[in-house]
């Protein structure tokens, strides 16, 4: 599973996509150097918390749309922050820039440019799922 990161690394340092915004088609989901340094070196940990990030996220988003379902500018920023600081934490920075958008969106209450920004959150989400390396966790488990 190690070997899978860094090569995925590799090739994302190779084409150039290694710590580059994440908006656009071509460009990594998630900052692999960034993610590693971050986890001192350790890839192990960084593939387990790229895995339970991915596992929990969906779950996070039926409530991120639940908030704006109930047209709750508080809620909606509320967990738009915690999802940022998860983001964050795993170097998918086009994800976090959008949370970071929806969170600026639910504070000052501008409830009608959600629903855009939603559809690019799943869009960039989607684009995560896609490209994510916690297919290596799937894999291992494929293996026992």
């Amino acid at each position: 599973m190690v070997d899978r990161l860094a090569s995925q690394m590799t090739d994302d340092a190779a084409a150039g996509r290694v710590g580059t915004e994440a908006t656009q088609p071509d460009v990594a989901i998630v900052n692999y150097s960034d993610l590693v340094a971050r986890c001192m070196g350790n890839l192990a940990f960084a593939e387990k918390i790229l895995g339970a990030f991915e596992q929990r996220l969906d779950e996070d988003l039926v409530l991120l749309e639940n908030e704006f379902n109930q047209h709750d500018a508080a809620g909606i920023a509320r967990v738009a922050h915690r999802l940022k600081g998860a983001s964050a934490n795993v170097s998918a920075n086009g994800l976090c820039d959008i949370f970071a958008r929806l969170e600026r969106l639910g504070c000052t209450e501008q409830l009608r440019q959600v629903p855009a920004c939603l559809d690019e959150l799943r869009s960039e989400w989607s684009r995560f799922k896609a490209r994510s390396p916690s297919f290596l966790l799937a894999g291992a488990r494929d293996e026992r």
